[in-house]
């Protein structure tokens, strides 16, 4: 997690002063960095199914590297439009699939404790803020621009390690049955990958490809199932809200301080900042979750308010320690909520719907991108003010605090539709 989201949470501090350089506006700047987003989360939906078809670590292994070259041609961009295609596509795709298989390996491996072991996992964001923020800042006051995204994209390649240990579950099970039973059908999602490795053997020769594809599109029409669920769509559109607004923070704030007299440096100072109390609030919260008398909805919600107020902070902070505590606010607020990501899936839509529901909400998601994203650099550069824009993020931010207020609704009115009875028609039907 750690080497895969290095490249959104690094964009501003990479590219900033390229993109100042040659005049880029804020309006290009957004849609570079949420065209990323946008295949980040569309690629999301293809974990599952790539998974399925040729193995968790085979994809992880070239999304590795995918993610190294997208840096690399990134450093070495003629022009501000090229990075269209090896930012926004190449490396948004690469992210997309490697985070969406790093956030499926782990949960089937804990039923209980699942809390604990997701501190892990959560871990991998903030400690990119908090750590390769400074690092590649050093990198660029020392070898430039070509000379940072070489050295980033060696880092990444780090990943490999990461990945090799990403093994099936079924790998590490004891025979705790009989000879003639199968296992791995007591896993949620173990007997699918074992029905599609066997049709893909039975499938060489020249109808292998398209075949191939007829049952990644088959997996994925399956999994868009889950949006009939109400649940499904609050956790999505909350997702896609507050995911734009964070990420678009830590796009913005190196433009922010700089345009309120602050130095590249104090902008990488507060998103370090704002990595080291994410980082800690992860990992003293994300064990509490399992305690019995721990509510995970009002984690989510508590953290999209700090999330808000310290978007607000930033906003009308004129000092350097006003700047500094907004990052601390956000942090508390964003380990507070992307701790509970994953056990939140897991607690309101079930296990057997996790990877279904990771792929649904990284395709909602990327339909807010090119809206919300887009809309904000847009704010910025007609009102010429970066405190109208961090406003609106703050709006937003509040709008999901209202809708996890529904959850509860939302849970009941599901549970009514999975009891209702069939229609007369079906229920007849021989």
């Amino acid at each position: 997690m750690l080497f895969f989201s290095s490249l959104p949470f690094c964009f501003g501090i990479l590219f900033s002063g390229f993109l100042l350089e040659n005049g880029a506006s804020s309006t290009t700047t957004a849609w570079i960095y949420n065209l990323f987003l946008v295949v980040w989360n569309l690629s999301m939906i293809l974990a599952n199914p790539l998974s399925q078809e040729f193995g968790q670590r085979t994809v992880g292994f070239a999304s590795v590297f995918m993610a190294s070259l997208s840096l690399i041609l990134s450093g070495f961009s003629p022009s501000v439009s090229f990075l269209y295609f090896s930012y926004s596509l190449l490396g948004g795709m690469c992210t997309g699939v490697s985070i969406g298989i790093t956030c499926m390996v782990l949960p089937p491996y804990f039923h209980k404790k699942g809390g604990q072991a997701n501190t892990l996992l959560v871990a991998g964001g903030p400690v990119t803020q908090m750590v390769l923020a400074p690092f590649i800042r050093y990198l660029l006051e020392v070898y430039s621009l070509k000379g940072a995204a070489l050295i980033h994209a060696a880092v990444v390649l780090n990943g490999l390690i990461a990945v090799s240990f990403f093994h099936p579950v079924q790998w590490h099970l004891k025979p705790l049955m009989s000879a003639g039973s199968d296992v791995s059908c007591r896993i949620p999602c173990l007997s699918d990958e074992i029905e599609e490795s066997t049709t893909r053997e039975k499938s060489r020769g020249v109808k292998a490809i398209w075949k191939t594809l007829l049952r990644v599109a088959g997996r994925i029409r399956s999994d868009l199932k889950v949006l009939r669920q109400l649940r499904c769509v609050i956790l999505a559109v909350t997702v896609m809200i507050t995911q734009t607004t964070f990420l678009n923070l830590i796009m913005m704030l190196p433009f922010v301080a700089q345009a309120t007299d602050h130095s590249l440096q104090d902008a990488t100072g507060c998103i370090a900042l704002m990595g080291v109390t994410n980082l800690v609030t992860r990992l003293v919260v994300s064990p509490l979750s399992d305690c019995k008398r721990f509510s995970i909805r009002f984690s989510i919600m508590l953290g999209y308010l700090l999330r808000a107020i310290g978007i607000l902070v930033a906003s009308l902070a004129s000092e350097l320690w006003q700047f500094m505590a907004s990052g601390v606010v956000c942090g508390l607020g964003l380990g507070l909520s992307l701790s509970m990501f994953n056990l939140a899936i897991v607690q309101y839509m079930g296990m057997d719907n996790l990877r279904p529901t990771l792929g649904i909400i990284g395709l909602v998601a990327a339909g807010g991108f090119p809206i919300l994203g887009p809309l904000i650099g847009v704010i910025r550069d007609t009102t010429n003010s970066y405190l109208t824009s961090l406003c609106v993020m703050a709006a937003l931010d509040l709008l999901s605090v209202c809708l996890w207020l529904l959850m509860p609704a939302a849970q009941a009115r599901d549970a009514r539709t999975e009891l209702r009875p069939k229609t007369s028609y079906d229920a007849t039907r021989p």
